[in-house]
Order: structure tokens, then C-alpha cells, then sequence
């Protein structure tokens, strides 16, 4: 059997979901309060070595924060997957600061070869340009001050690879430094649910439920950040452009894998991403065509 990954994405318009948005907009910023903390707990864990089992880690996340093991999961795993990501960038990060340093000492290397004939120059009393001298000087006085700084650098990449103790701004650092009110909004703008192949639509907190009458998919969300417990629920629809198809056999077929969903906020507007597994034993299903579009890369070598 074949597999391949989908995401596909809508937006809630808000004469549809005008509940689900009122909800997200109260909740995202519980949600992603949860997930600062975890991270900071992930962090000082890795820090101190005195780790906790993701069990039991997950069994004191929920009680102190009164929410369900399914919300909990889906927090500690999105930071799971944020600090991972930020190892490997610090990966890249060393290797890149590595080759700039390599390249820097040649150049220095090459000034100094350069400054030693003009001395030698100078000693022999051979007329020379004191201009061309001094600049030669001064571009080795910028790239010695320039290497040290890169050194600094990747002296603290590496402490970071070497503790765990990876630094990260949820909301950016261009955000904060110029305008709070936007810096807030970026920060707490999404909310996720992941789903299980065992429950209910493959997904226990967040359901889609396709209509073919009105060829749209309704949306069933479970309320779990202490809000109005009276309603444990808020509903909507949407409709999906792409990959529609293979949604509503991931929905209709209890084999399929887990879905897990997304509501993202942007430029004022609210969007679901939708991200699962489609199996087929057809391999024609995954044929690469070009009138299906191309994708470019630039290597920038």
C-alpha cells in the first residue's frame, strides 16, 4: 500500500463560524500560555538532567491546568516538535558559522601575506602606496573584529547543542521590540488538535463531518479551557478547494490515519489546516505531473 501526507487549507469566514472564532480568540491565548510553559519545563528538565517520564510530565500538565489528556498531548507534542526543530537550526547554524570562520581566517591569512611584502617593501626603502598600506591594515583590524564575533557565536550555538538550553521568542523579536499589540497577536495565534486513529472522526477534540447535500464539511469543536461549560461544544462549516476527496475517505474509513487540525489566525483572518495520511494501492495516484504545477529551488551556491 502507498502512502502520502496532505495538508489542506480553508478559511472560516465568520458568517459560518462566527462561534469557532468567538472561542479561538478566548482560548488561543490559554492555549498558547500552556505551550510557553511547557517549553520552559521541557527546557529547565533538559538543563538540570533531572527529567521527568512524558507520562507523568503529561499526568501533572493536566491536573495543574485542568484540561484533558488529549489537549495535553497535543501541547507538549507541539513543543516537542518546536525544540527539535530548534536543534537542528542550531545544527545548521554552527555548520554555516564554521565555514564563515574557515573562509574569514583565509582572507586574514591572505592580508597578512599581503601586509608582510609591504613591510618588506618598506624596509628595503622600495617606494610604495601608503594608502592601499593603511587600507590593507584596516580591512585585516574589521575581519580579525568580525571573526571574534563569530567565534563568540559559536561558542554559545554549541553551549546551547551541548545543554538544551535553546533560546526562542514566540511572537519574534522584530514583534517585541516594535509593536507589543501586534507581538501578541502573532504570539498567540494558533491553536492545534491532534488526532488519534482510535477515536471518533480520527480526532477526539476537533470533528469534520462531510454533507453532500450542501457539499460542505461541518465543523465540531470541544471546548477545554475552563469557558462556558454549559456548551461543551461550538460548531461551524467550511468548505475545501483541495484534496476534498481525499479528505472525506480519510473520514469515512475507520482504517485511515489520525487527522489533526490547525486554526491559525492571519492578517485578521482565521484559517483551518487540515493535515492526514491518504493510502492507495493505485500507483497512478502518485504520478508527478507537470500541469499539476512545478516547484523551483534556489540553492544560492
Amino acid at each position: 500500500m502507498l502512502k502520502q501526507k496532505y495538508t489542506t487549507v480553508t478559511q472560516l469566514h465568520e458568517k459560518n463560524n462566527k462561534d469557532i472564532i468567538e472561542y479561538f480568540e478566548n482560548a488561543s491565548v490559554y492555549f498558547c500560555k500552556l505551550q510557553r510553559i511547557a517549553f520552559h519545563r521541557f527546557k529547565n528538565e533538559n538543563r538540570t538532567g533531572n527529567k521527568t517520564g512524558y507520562n507523568k510530565f503529561t499526568q501533572n500538565f493536566m491536573k495543574e491546568h485542568s484540561i484533558s489528556r488529549r489537549t495535553a498531548d497535543t501541547i507538549l507534542k507541539d513543543v516537542q516538535g518546536k525544540m527539535k526543530a530548534l536543534k537542528e537550526l542550531k545544527k545548521y547554524e554552527v555548520s554555516q558559522k564554521e565555514q564563515k570562520i574557515k573562509k574569514l581566517r583565509e582572507e586574514i591569512e591572505r592580508l597578512d601575506n599581503n601586509i608582510l611584502r609591504f613591510q618588506e617593501r618598506l624596509n628595503n626603502k622600495i617606494k610604495v602606496s601608503h594608502l592601499k598600506y593603511w587600507n590593507l591594515k584596516k580591512s585585516r583590524a574589521f575581519k580579525k573584529m568580525k571573526l571574534n564575533k563569530f567565534q563568540l557565536t559559536l561558542e554559545q550555538l554549541k553551549w546551547q547543542l551541548e545543554t538544551s538550553n535553546y533560546k526562542l521568542c514566540f511572537g519574534t523579536k522584530d514583534l517585541f521590540k516594535s509593536n507589543k499589540v501586534e507581538f501578541r497577536l502573532q504570539r498567540d495565534s494558533q491553536i492545534s488538535y491532534i488526532g488519534s486513529k482510535d477515536e471518533t472522526s480520527r480526532n477526539q477534540m476537533f470533528q469534520l463531518k462531510y454533507n453532500n447535500q450542501n457539499n460542505q464539511f461541518k465543523i465540531k469543536i470541544r471546548k477545554d479551557f475552563g469557558l462556558d461549560k454549559e456548551d461543551k461544544y461550538v460548531s461551524g462549516k467550511c468548505y475545501f478547494n483541495h484534496h476534498k476527496n481525499k479528505l472525506i475517505w480519510a473520514l469515512a474509513n475507520k482504517n485511515s490515519t489520525p487527522l489533526t487540525y490547525s486554526i491559525i489566525r492571519k492578517n485578521g483572518r482565521y484559517y483551518l489546516h487540515c493535515t492526514f495520511e491518504y493510502r492507495t494501492e493505485d500507483e497512478n495516484d502518485f504520478l508527478t505531473r507537470k500541469t499539476h504545477g512545478t516547484i523551483g529551488i534556489d540553492f544560492n551556491k
